[in-house]
């Protein structure tokens, strides 16, 4: 049966479905792209280089399709901008062209070109620009890169290895052309640097197979389940298997290392599964990455374009072949690297998990390691949506729809499973916290079992060294704890909480002793310290707790009249817990219109009060439920407030937002219990209906966010 289970739940879907259907094809076929031909894969961090009288700039390695009739650069003047002479050698002849003056300051530089089209689909090229003025031209500068001298511009025909100039080509601008349209160029870019196995026809079966069969295959087990019909396949295993196949779907979308830190992430399993030792805290002369890393981050160009919404990864077959011809020269090695990086700051806990998919991988390129590894977190996801599953199901044991509807919403994610496709220590915390989240409920609902106190005991140690934001779930760890001794405190219990007790001392003493071999601090936050001590994360807030407390409310709600302003944000939960919460992908620079997030706003504020109002209609579910509750509701305001210290900015004003909303993924699970609470809230015969509603909603933005990063990334 195509349609089996309830009905309700295939009719409130299959609404939701038609309208993100119908959104979709109209983005699709709009033709309203005026997509760059091509680009250096550079984008503007700063001006690096002027162009001045006998101080022609040349930029070599660049490539030009048949289809480009525009050269653009970035740059800024301070008088009016001089006239600009320029020229573009291509193997089939020589283009040459004239900007005349313009006006001064920041400018974006559209230089047409004129004549014949190169007679190839992509040919190599090199732009020269001269000018009898000063013109400073944008880019990315600073030798970051591992410095292929086939790439460094010249400046009077001298080599400045390290600077490069942001260039891109664009096609006619009457020119419009839409994302189907576009789809055999995009899938053939999407394929450069991955695993051999990897085409074009792989993003076609990914779009029109995989992603369209876990929406229905996840709404079908919803409507099974709502419906009370047995599944082939247990639930958690479905849920896991869903999960799994989305961030996979990630992970072969996202651009190589285009996620956050996940070059330094890397980095870390990377030196830890090829020499055994975690890299090192401090500063030192060791580089950051391996030879490898490096060359390979050298190649597509990482550094210059990653949180630079304009910029590219390189797009062409030629490109992937300098790599290939680099690597081949230059033999780079794999064990150097261990220098400090954001991430060394953390336990080997989680690049440990990584070590033997990259072992499995390790006959492959970089590409297909990095591959496999963003496969290990993946895994982690899928486990985070069953604990999720497993946590509602103990507290809500007769609705088993709604549990099925919290390991779902977590499933299709779309933040939640691009970071599941991407290597990251989040994952590894994430699961710990939900797997720590469902034990505690666990025991909470039927009493301590040994094998659930010991759980909880060696999650309460394992789950910081996963990363450490898991402090933050202390509190809540602290009241659940509390919460099983007051209900169960009899003899026969006495045996479980000394397992707790034991497994937490067993791994805690395990630790102290291996953090010295590793390098690290028994405290794996920044610093080394344990939060809100000394100099610790979180410290300020401490010191300054009305402030705080100042900034904390600010974050959510408008300022009150006797508050210095703290943000420069008009509403800071909206851009972290909302676009950075929900979708935005590569290095936040990869956004929906700010129409979706206002709908995204709505429908959490709407579950949030249908939560509410009906936790107040059942009260005396509520109070049976009363420290689960309160469990659940620590671990998120824990993990907020505990992101707030974190990044807690006292009076002096901040330029921009640093929390990310990935951070409140710690909380994951507890959230999307608290997300189905809100689908009781017209009573259970509409639970089927609010439950598909909430599911396909999720599972369309999911397959919508697909098709905008693949526009982004690749057009």
């Amino acid at each position: 049966m195509l349609f089996p289970g309830s009905r309700s739940v295939w009719l409130s879907a299959a609404a939701v479905f038609a309208v993100i259907l119908g959104l979709l094809a109209w983005q699709l076929t709009e033709r309203k792209y005026p997509a760059y031909t091509s680009t250096d894969s550079v984008g503007v961090r700063s001006l690096v280089v002027d162009v001045a009288p006998g101080r022609p700039v040349c930029i070599p390695a660049l490539r030009v399709t048949r289809d480009s009739r525009f050269i653009r650069l970035q740059g800024f003047s301070a008088g009016p901008r001089p006239e600009l002479r320029w020229s573009l050698r291509r193997a089939d002849g020589v283009t040459r062209g004239m900007m005349t003056a313009g006006a001064a300051g920041w400018q974006v530089i559209d230089m047409p070109i004129a004549g014949e089209p190169t007679a190839r689909d992509s040919a190599p090229a090199t732009l020269c620009v001269a000018s009898d003025g000063v013109l400073s031209l944008g880019g990315t500068g600073g030798g970051i890169y591992a410095g292929d001298p086939g790439t460094a511009i010249t400046v009077e025909g001298k080599r400045q290895v390290g600077t490069y100039v942001a260039v891109w080509f664009l096609p006619d601008r009457s020119s419009r052309t839409s994302l189907l349209d576009l789809l055999p160029t995009l899938t053939e870019r999407a394929s450069l640097f991955r695993p051999g196995f990897v085409g074009p026809w792989l993003y076609y079966l990914l779009l029109f197979g995989l992603v369209p069969a876990m929406a229905y295959s996840g709404v079908r087990l919803l409507a099974k389940t709502a419906a009370g019909s047995p599944t082939r396949v247990p639930l958690a295993l479905a849920i896991a298997l869903i999960t799994f196949a989305n961030c996979l779907t990630w992970a072969l979308i996202t651009p190589p290392f285009l996620t956050p830190d996940e070059q330094e992430h890397f980095g870390y399993a990377q030196y830890l599964a090829e020499t055994g030792n975690a890299p090192s805290r401090s500063a030192n002369h060791k580089p950051a990455w391996s030879n490898e890393e490096t060359v390979a981050l050298d190649s597509i160009r990482l550094p210059s374009r990653s949180a630079i919404i304009d910029a590219r990864p390189p797009w062409f077959k030629a490109d992937e072949e300098r790599w290939r011809e680099r690597v081949r020269r230059l033999d780079p090695g794999r064990k150097e690297g261990g220098g400090a990086t954001a991430a060394t700051t953390h336990s080997p806990l989680y690049y440990g998990m990584l070590a033997p998919a990259y072992w499995a991988a390790s006959g492959g390129s970089i590409w297909s390691r990095l591959t496999a590894m963003r496969a290990v977190s993946g895994l982690l996801a899928a486990l985070t949506a069953v604990f999720a599953y497993l946590l509602v199901l103990e507290l809500v044991p007769g609705r088993r729809v709604l549990a099925a509807a919290a390991g779902l919403l977590i499933a299709f994610q779309p933040m939640f499973t691009f970071m599941g496709g991407a290597v990251n220590n989040d994952m590894a915390v994430n699961a710990a916290s939900a797997a720590l989240a469902f034990l505690l409920i666990r025991g909470l609902r039927r009493g301590p079992t040994v094998g659930v106190a010991a759980g909880i005991g060696a999650l309460i140690i394992l789950a910081p060294l996963a990363k450490a934001t898991a402090l933050a779930l202390f509190p809540a760890v602290a009241v659940g704890i509390a919460g099983m001794l007051w209900r169960y405190h009899g003899r026969s219990t006495w045996r479980a909480y000394a397992a707790m007790a034991g497994a937490a001392a067993a791994l805690g003493i395990a630790w102290v002793l291996l953090a010295p071999v590793f390098d690290r601090d028994v405290f794996t936050t920044p610093g080394g310290t344990a939060p809100g001590t000394g100099t610790g994360v979180g410290s300020a807030a401490l010191d300054m707790p009305k402030t705080f407390l100042s900034y904390l409310w600010q974050e959510f709600l408008p300022k009150l009249p006797f508050m210095h302003d703290l943000h420069p944000q008009k509403w800071p939960a909206y851009d972290i817990y909302v676009q950075r919460g929900w979708a935005a992908f590569g290095w936040y620079t990869v956004q929906f219109s700010n129409w979706v997030y206002k709908v995204i706003v709505v429908v959490m504020l709407l579950t949030a009060a249908a939560a509410i109002v009906s936790a107040i209609r059942r009260t005396s579910t509520t109070r049976s439920l009363s420290v689960e509750i309160a469990v659940l509701f620590l671990m998120v305001t824990g993990v907020i407030v505990g992101v707030a210290a974190a990044y807690f900015t006292p009076v002096g004003g901040r330029e921009g937002v640093f929390e990310q909303g990935r951070y409140a993924f710690t909380a994951i699970a507890p959230l999307a219990a608290l997300a189905v609470a809100g689908c009781t809230v017209l009573g259970a015969r509409r639970i089927p209906v609010l439950t598909g509603l909430l599911v396909a909603a999720t599972a369309g933005l999911f397959a919508a966010s697909g098709w905008l990063a693949l526009s982004q990334f690749y057009a």
